[in-house]
């Protein structure tokens, strides 16, 4: 397999709604224990990336095509990729983005 590179400078926007500059993108094989895939991976600068490697919706929903299960335990550092576990210290967390506040008011009940 030839590796291409994509160099294209573009934004993304982080799971906590913080915004990350894209250097490009590289489709790559990945091997999760068993199992195999071809991904198209984006790229960043150290600077701009927490973590050494997220992993995105995208890439969990490549598995979910494949009829592979992921979950994460949180608690005990594991992620499971169908039948396999992976042991991992460097989960961090999952932010969702805050929900939009709202002003609300209770009506008074009528009886």
């Amino acid at each position: 397999m030839s590796l291409t590179y994509s160099r294209s400078l573009t934004q993304s926007q982080a799971a906590n709604g913080s915004a990350a500059s894209l250097l490009g993108s590289i489709t790559l094989p990945i091997q999760i224990g068993q199992y195999q895939l071809t991904h198209k991976l984006h790229v960043s600068s150290d600077n701009e990336c927490p973590a050494p490697l997220l992993l995105g919706t995208n890439f969990i929903r490549s598995l979910n095509l494949l009829g592979l299960t992921v979950t994460f335990d949180m608690h005990m550092s594991i992620v499971t990729v169908g039948s396999d576990f992976q042991s991992t210290s460097n989960i961090n967390y999952v932010v969702s983005t805050p929900p939009a506040s709202h002003t609300a008011r209770i009506a008074p009940q009528h009886f």
